[in-house]
């Protein structure tokens, strides 16, 4: 993690200097990221860099760490608020809004392709391991709250439905990252929209309700 000196930079110092190294990591990938080009966009030494960050690893991990907070909403949705009604519609609304921020920061998807496709080494697969834990501890409470509506099939273990989920979602979310050249921005919503049913066709039966509550009705 960044020395806590960077925490003391102002914000919009720090948003640039994680910008500048997102774009650089995105455009070359981890292995051929320089800090040097880094630095020289910033105007500063790269020896600089180096009073912030251990080295480039910690640089890249704290910018996946600002990836996370340039594409997640300002206010997390409160799980537990969500009903029967709500449920549904609201996890859409937040995949749709992820989706439009990808285009508004295009090094996102870059950062997020070395995530899915990192560096053989112990370092980064802890960074990964890291990263990911977020995304899968959501989806954890996301089917745990959805089966206490009963709007998420029961019929299943939590743990081995949020697994199979976590697995489709990745690679859903893989494939996106690596064709993301490929994508117009008119077709990113469309797309989220299309993964968004496929996950939800795992968690739901036909009739769009947990095995246990039709059994009962």
């Amino acid at each position: 993690m960044p020395q806590p000196r960077f925490h003391r930079l102002d914000e919009p110092r720090r948003a640039a200097m994680l910008h500048a190294a997102a774009e650089e990591f995105a455009a070359h990938g981890y292995d051929g990221a320089s800090l040097q080009r880094v630095a020289s966009r910033l105007g500063v030494s790269k020896g600089s860099l180096y009073y912030y960050f251990d080295d480039k690893a910690d640089l890249f991990e704290t910018v996946a760490d600002e990836t996370w907070r340039v594409m997640l909403p300002a206010e997390p949705v409160d799980l537990e608020a969500l009903d029967t009604q709500t449920f549904w519609p609201t996890l859409r609304d937040e995949l749709h809004a992820i989706s439009r921020r990808t285009t508004e920061f295009p090094w996102a998807a870059g950062v997020a392709k070395i995530l899915y496709h990192p560096t053989p080494s112990a370092t980064m697969h802890e960074i990964v391991s890291r990263q990911f834990e977020r995304s899968r501890a959501w989806i954890r409470a996301a089917i745990r709250r959805g089966q206490a509506l009963g709007v998420v099939r029961g019929d299943l273990p939590e743990d081995l439905l949020a697994a199979v989920v976590m697995a489709a979602a990745e690679a859903a979310d893989r494939w996106a990252v690596d064709h993301w050249g490929e994508l117009s921005a008119r077709d990113v919503v469309p797309l989220s929209d299309r993964i968004f049913e496929l996950l939800r066709g795992i968690v739901t039966t036909a009739d769009g309700v947990d095995g246990e509550q039709r059994t009962r009705t």
